[in-house]
């Protein structure tokens, strides 16, 4: 039994959340507060869960409570599943946080299906790195002499695949955006006629929003 909490201050603890819900009953698991990636400051929300109903009521009693001079707001966080029509009045998924600094890569199977299927030996490219989800998973699919050549402007992204390098020697991280791999990919020795396949997941990354 899941509350929702919004307005929480920038110094918000997880700690400070639980004792704002002193004697509504147990809370299960641990308070999920979303924080920013770079200053690690509380982003303004959270989620409570409840062993039992009557605690996550006793918990919404308590919306507008002060928390260093915020009102806080707290509803029982929406589970709904897709039922068709706009997500907002007639159904959709409810949001989730993952953990900081993750992100779930989307249509998985379906990149690597269709990107390294027919060699698995090539040269690839992920012109969007992100948190490195695609390309772990590219990785796994190619052979020993298969390679990937990402590129990412984002400093965060890039140490992730600066680690990923020291890992895995068929994987190379670029600093730059997609467009520039028609520049780059031939100064370390990549013929651009020679790239088996390029990968662009053209959309938002998660972290830079948790």
């Amino acid at each position: 039994f899941e509350v929702f909490l919004k307005f929480l201050p920038a110094s918000a603890t997880e700690d400070g959340v639980c004792k704002l819900f002193s004697g509504c009953g147990e809370i299960a698991g641990d308070v999920r507060l979303m924080r920013d990636t770079q200053s690690g400051q509380c982003k303004g929300v959270a989620w409570v869960s409840f062993a039992t109903k009557s605690g996550a009521i006793a918990a919404c009693a308590r919306d507008g409570v002060l928390y260093d001079q915020r009102h806080v707001q707290i509803t029982m966080a929406k589970q709904v599943t897709w039922a068709g029509g706009h997500a907002a009045t007639v159904g959709g998924i409810a949001g989730t946080i993952q953990a900081v600094g993750t992100h779930t890569p989307a249509m998985g199977k379906e990149v690597v299906a269709a990107i390294v299927a027919q060699d698995r030996d090539g040269v690839f490219v992920d012109g969007t790195f992100g948190r490195g989800g695609h390309s772990g998973l590219i990785l796994k699919a190619l052979g020993p002499k298969g390679t990937l050549h990402a590129f990412d402007l984002d400093p965060e992204a890039v140490k992730v695949g600066n680690a990923l390098e020291k890992e895995d020697k068929r994987f190379r991280i670029h600093y730059g955006g997609f467009k520039s791999m028609a520049s780059i990919l031939p100064e370390v020795g990549v013929a651009l006629g020679t790239v088996a396949g390029v990968f662009l997941d053209l959309g938002i990354s998660s972290p830079q929003l948790d």
